[in-house]
């Protein structure tokens, strides 16, 4: 018995399996725990390796108003909403609205949700990432032909002049002059294009212009596209022109007219032609350039709308962490439990080792069985008290029997 319990003491005397390596320092402890618990470290070196390469962008300029006018003559919409934006003005977000895939993907690595953005940062995002929205509010992409970018699109005066076209003119409110086309055939219009859009459904068919330079240098332009049709009643042919417009087609003159005050305050806009997929030639369509968006406007949407990608380490660090303290305080708790269950028992067995040891009482100790009992019955199981009345009652019993009366043994006889 005695060395079954040695041997338990043994036993919980090498009950420390926790490696002590993760107990020296907070900074050892802390690697340990990322080591055990947290992703492995190639994983996290790659992750960080590919965040700063996609931080890049954070090292370009943004924008200056030093080079940039209002006037309407600049498709470089992103830039004059970015403008807009740090100036205090807002726009409505679009409504069920799908994200196409290529800017859902340009929002994952900004770590940006569409949602939460404004409508202001949308309109910027959209146009930056090469799209403008249908009257059916649905996403239709854009693309350069070579040469060219999102941001000059536009199609200046000269190059109107050039492919054979005559413009209206009309005065703003700020006394500069707005025009749109007033005499161009569609093989005219097209023919100055600088774009390529993707076909879509739409039979709004406007009676607005086609090309038009001139806008409201306080409006929040959204970038939107129309089909154009109509059939050219000298050469009959049919024609059908998609059309970039950068306000809404309520805010925009008919065609031919000048706008009112109710319409964009006054002031005209931009509107440029490109070609459709549909009839664009094969050479046409073979200049067309994928757009990647800007690096400034990357830079502007995370600063102004997205948390950090150092934060999102960190966060990936303190999971680890975390988890590992939440490890190391139930391993803890599992061995205080043990000890504590060993110390029990190890009591337990002291007190049967007790018991081993003790002897029944013989007849030579009955004797003093009462007396020691006398003054204690208190404290005494009861067994003894109920053994120790019936002795006394069967001694005076005897004492007073007649018939063995005189019939004592003297003690000197006894001895």
């Amino acid at each position: 018995m005695l060395n079954g319990f040695k041997g338990r003491r043994e036993y919980c005397s090498h009950f420390h399996w926790i490696p002590s390596r993760s107990l020296h320092g907070a900074r050892g402890s802390i690697r340990y725990l990322i080591d055990a618990f947290g992703p492995p470290r190639h994983e996290v070196a790659l992750l960080g390796r590919e965040l700063a390469a996609s931080d890049s962008f954070k090292r370009v300029d943004l924008p200056s108003t030093d080079n940039f006018t209002f006037d309407g003559t600049s498709s470089d919409l992103a830039r004059q909403l970015y403008f807009r934006a740090k100036a205090g003005a807002q726009a409505d977000p679009f409504q069920s609205f799908t994200v196409p895939i290529e800017v859902q993907t340009r929002l994952d690595e900004l770590q940006l949700e569409w949602d939460q953005l404004p409508g202001i940062a949308q309109r910027a995002l959209l146009w930056d990432s090469g799209f403008a929205v249908s009257p059916t509010n649905q996403a239709v992409q854009i693309w350069p032909l070579s040469g060219h970018s999102m941001a000059d699109l536009a199609v200046p005066v000269a190059d109107f002049h050039a492919v054979g076209c005559e413009e209206k003119n009309c005065s703003q409110p700020d006394n500069s002059t707005s025009s749109s086309n007033f005499y161009c055939t569609g093989a005219e219009m097209v023919a100055a294009a600088r774009c390529v859009v993707d076909d879509f459904d739409d039979t709004s068919n406007p009676n607005t212009a086609m090309w038009a330079v001139g806008g409201n240098p306080e409006v929040v332009p959204t970038p939107l596209v129309t089909k154009h049709t109509w059939r050219d009643r000298s050469s009959g042919y049919s024609f059908k022109v998609p059309a970039i417009h950068t306000v809404d087609l309520q805010d925009e003159a008919s065609y031919n007219t000048c706008a009112v005050s109710d319409q964009n305050s006054g002031y005209g806009s931009l509107v440029f032609p490109c070609y459709l997929t549909s009839n664009a030639s094969d050479a046409v369509n073979s200049e067309k350039q994928q757009v990647h968006g800007s690096a400034w406007v990357s830079r502007w949407l995370v600063e102004d709308y997205s948390v950090s990608a150092h934060d999102a380490i960190d966060l990936v660090l303190l999971v680890a962490i975390v988890s590992g303290i939440l490890v190391i305080a139930l391993v803890v708790l599992l061995v205080v439990v043990k000890r504590r269950r060993m110390n029990d028992s190890d009591r337990n067995f002291q007190r049967g080792s007790a018991g081993d040891r003790s002897t029944v009482p013989t007849l030579e100790d009955s004797d003093t069985v009462p007396d020691r009992l006398v003054g204690k019955t208190g404290s005494v199981d009861p067994a003894y008290r109920d053994f120790s009345s019936e002795w006394n009652f069967t001694l005076k019993t005897l004492l007073g029997s007649r018939f063995l009366s005189g019939r004592r043994i003297p003690a000197s006889r006894s001895l």
